[in-house]
């Protein structure tokens, strides 16, 4: 959750991590998520998808959710 990523990020640590959504609008509105995405607590956001049974990388955003 939301105080634990913060926790971890707070002491200097890296992480990387995963959540499922349809996008980063998705996730913005799930209870959970939202602290996150508004917090920044993230410098990157790379959006996967699906192209002729592929996984592709959709999108890399910024922790303001700005393409890369």
């Amino acid at each position: 959750d939301a105080a634990a990523l913060s926790q971890v990020l707070c002491c200097g640590s890296s992480l990387v991590a995963t959540a499922h959504g349809s996008s980063i609008e998705d996730l913005g509105r799930k209870d959970w998520m939202k602290p996150v995405l508004e917090g920044k607590m993230f410098k990157r956001i790379v959006v996967l998808g699906r192209k002729q049974g592929k996984c592709i990388v959709a999108g890399i955003y910024d922790q303001d959710g700005r393409h890369v």
